[in-house]
């Protein structure tokens, strides 16, 4: 990204079932930020916080066994201590990991975040926390994962009251489709109740401009 370039959405919604890769693309995309983009904080969240570590050390072991990023890894570069859990570029560019909740993100000014498992978020204290620490900066973006909340997100954009810097990228089946019952030969299509078949699909959804 050219430094005076802004994401065209500043807060990104994915939408996506269980056991289809997101941490690796939580991974993927916290490296891309870190060595590529070199935002100078990147903040990842769940309100799990053994999941958000097991998504940070593998970028560690990811980027410690890719040549080309290893070389930017300083000595001592990841530091592991419960509740300081830091990997470090020699840019000073640094991958935090916090628990979702009212304190995760304050005080901090973010460039990037990851707020994985977004629907198990009881109310609206640790979104505000997070995202209110990117104020500050007039590029940063977030990015936030679930697997549900899709009719309250897709009303948000199509009455036309939501926040045009929002995109939501969805991976679902269309409505209404059953699995396949047969277990012997599985098939990537669904067959729908009227008995028509679909494949899942990629939904792209964002705020009007």
């Amino acid at each position: 990204m050219p430094d005076s370039a802004t994401p065209r959405f500043r807060t990104v919604l994915i939408i996506v079932g269980r056991q289809n890769g997101t941490t690796h693309l939580c991974v993927v995309l916290t490296l891309y930020w870190q060595f590529i983009e070199r935002q100078r904080l990147i903040v990842g969240t769940s309100t799990n916080l053994g999941y958000v570590k097991e998504s940070w050390q593998k970028a560690i072991d990811l980027a410690e066994e890719t040549p080309s990023l290893a070389v930017d890894i300083p000595t001592n570069g990841s530091h592991k201590a419960a509740g300081e859990e830091c990997f470090t570029t020699v840019d000073g560019c640094r991958y935090l990991i916090k628990a979702s909740n009212r304190c995760g993100g304050r005080s901090l000014t973010l460039n990037r975040l990851i707020l994985d498992e977004l629907r198990e978020h009881a109310d609206w204290s640790a979104w505000g926390a997070a995202t209110n620490a990117m104020n500050a900066v007039p590029d940063a973006q977030a990015v936030a994962i679930t697997n549900s909340l899709r009719n309250s997100a897709l009303d948000d954009i199509e009455t036309g009251d939501g926040d045009p810097r929002l995109c939501i990228l969805e991976w679902s089946a269309p409505p209404g489709p059953s699995p396949p019952t047969s277990t012997r030969s599985p098939r990537r299509t669904l067959t729908s109740a009227s008995g028509s078949r679909s494949t899942p699909c990629l939904v792209l959804r964002t705020g009007r401009s």
